[in-house]
């Protein structure tokens, strides 16, 4: 079996001798009949010796793999921005604004690992069964010494979740719909499940649990949760309205993805991707796209949260943002992505070895309100896959 190979690589920006510049259009409210500011041609020099710099990366070394089962099949390099604005190499700390994977012509897919798949035939036996594996395989290895913590907390953990899911089964949407939900956790040596930026690269034992729809009707004895779909059909109403119904050349929009939070009240709301024990819901376009959303739906307010990790839990800030406001957001994001894509296709030349795989866009709302890229020291609410 052929083993693939991606590598993260991390450059310096004194690796080049541009850099990029973002105008405050892009952070802030302003008039969209105005496009003095739409553009990123600020960013033009610095883009061109980014994809330059990545023509031919690795492939002069390609033999050190001849005879191993391994295969450097892509890699994956980030942007990230400034609180100025100003762009740069993404290289370590902090938060990402873009992420562009790139890959080889005509190669297969690589499998993901430590990955826990739910869907609507889940069942609490095969949960019980996934627990008692893991925390067999965990305790047996040495890396947790605390085996009835880990049980318990993975056993509570992935039940909760499910039941999340179980929940999202029951509803029925159109337009842009919620199809997945995505936990990231980890496993400390103590057995303790953290969350979130709280997982640490190297010591703990990373999870990801994802819940994802197979559109197969079960009949579940527990209600689903009101306020969960509320919430869902606003921000579908939003992603309707706000995001265009066609598919362009090139990359296409294929999901969106938010930190779903929960208040002490039982309120939802917009979190941060990653924050403590938040999920991400990932949005994707129906089929059946035949939504008609009246003005009447974006009236009144959604709940965004801030601060939502473990150093704060419980003491979550949260605001009210106007429905048409963060429409008005989504669509300057939208155009934000696009725009960069266009630009970034365009200096990749023909001739590479490489092409643009997926890229992904994250976003963050001001306690004003407004929806921005992220910046380095933000953490994102909303994030984009161009695929």
């Amino acid at each position: 079996m052929i083993r693939y190979l991606i590598l993260f690589l991390f450059f310096s920006t004194s690796t080049f001798a541009k850099e990029g510049h973002l105008a405050p259009y892009w952070f802030v409210d302003s008039d969209e009949k105005s496009f003095r500011e739409d553009n990123l041609d600020s960013i033009d020099s610095f883009l061109k010796d980014y994809v330059e710099s990545h023509e031919s990366l690795g492939l002069n070394n390609e033999k050190a793999f001849d005879n191993s089962s391994w295969k450097f099949s892509g890699f994956q390099t980030s942007l990230a921005l400034g609180l100025s604005g100003k762009l740069g190499i993404y290289s370590w700390g902090g938060t990402k604004v873009l992420e562009v994977d790139w890959t080889r012509k005509e190669q297969q897919k690589a499998l993901e690992e430590n990955v826990i798949s739910f869907n609507e035939s889940t069942t609490e036996e095969s949960i019980d069964s996934q627990v008692k594996f893991i925390v067999g395989t965990m305790v047996d290895s040495g890396k947790v010494k605390n085996e009835n913590l880990l049980s318990q907390g993975l056993k509570k953990t992935m039940k909760d979740f499910h039941i999340l899911g179980e929940s999202l089964s029951q509803m029925s949407f159109s337009g842009w719909r919620p199809n997945k939900l995505r936990l990231e956790m980890g496993i400390k040596a103590t057995g303790k499940i953290v969350f979130g930026p709280v997982v640490k690269v190297g010591g703990d034992v990373r999870l990801r649990l994802e819940w994802k729809s197979t559109g197969l009707k079960k009949r579940v004895t527990k209600t689903s949760n009101k306020e969960l779909k509320t919430f869902f059909e606003d921000m579908g109403d939003i992603l309707f309205s706000s995001l265009p119904r066609y598919e362009k050349k090139g990359l296409s929009l294929s999901r969106v993805e938010i930190g779903l939070g929960l208040s002490a009240k039982g309120k939802i709301a917009i979190a941060e991707l990653g924050g403590y024990g938040v999920p991400s819901v990932f949005f994707k376009k129906s089929e059946n796209y035949n939504k008609i959303v009246k003005s009447e739906g974006l009236k009144g307010d959604i709940l965004i949260m801030s601060e939502g990790q473990e150093k704060s839990f419980g003491k979550n800030r949260m605001f009210k943002v106007k429905k048409r406001k963060v429409r008005k957001g989504l669509k300057k994001a939208f155009k934000f992505s696009y725009k960069f894509m266009e630009k970034f296709g365009s200096k990749v030349s023909s001739r590479s070895q490489w092409k643009i795989k997926k890229i992904k866009s994250q976003f963050k709302f001001s306690l004003g309100g407004s929806l921005g890229p992220v910046k380095i020291k933000g953490t994102p609410h909303l994030a984009l896959y161009f695929n």
